[in-house]
């Protein structure tokens, strides 16, 4: 079965997001994944009881928004898994991409001179070229309101 990756933050944008992919999966009759990635980078400095305490409220927090996520998917009759991982969220979508087969990935395009975003839109840009041209994956950039 096709497997779609789409990986989100959370947040308003990330509803148009969400609601691509989910339309994706529908037309291609494929199998859902949603990811969220907890990025600790910024966070480093601190100490190991709060660099834990922060982990886990990241944790929580992406497991909801999957939640929410999951259960748009399933008002629209398709199945989604989700998955909540720590590193780095390129790094993390290149390894699930390899270890689930994942055939296409939507993201959504980040908004200019928003402080919002995780990467620039020409990273981002780069970085699906990588994913279509290494992993033969298709990559969708959805354009999120301003």
């Amino acid at each position: 079965m096709n497997r779609i990756l789409c990986a989100v933050r959370g947040g308003p944008g990330s509803e148009k997001t969400i609601a691509t992919a989910i339309a994706l999966a529908k037309k291609e009759r494929a199998r859902l994944v949603f990811l969220y990635v907890i990025n600790l980078g910024r966070y480093l400095s601190s100490s190991g009881d709060r660099m834990e305490s922060i982990s886990m409220e990241m944790r929580r927090m992406g497991e909801y928004v999957l939640l929410m996520a999951q259960a748009m998917a399933a008002r629209e009759g398709i199945v989604a898994d989700t998955s909540v991982r720590e590193g780095g969220v390129l790094e993390e979508i290149f390894a699930i991409c390899q270890e689930m087969g994942i055939e296409s990935v939507v993201m959504g395009k980040p908004l200019p001179d928003s402080d919002e975003n995780c990467f620039s839109l020409e990273k981002l840009e780069v970085f699906a070229k990588k994913l279509e041209e290494k992993y033969e994956v298709s990559v969708v950039l959805v354009e999120k309101k301003s």
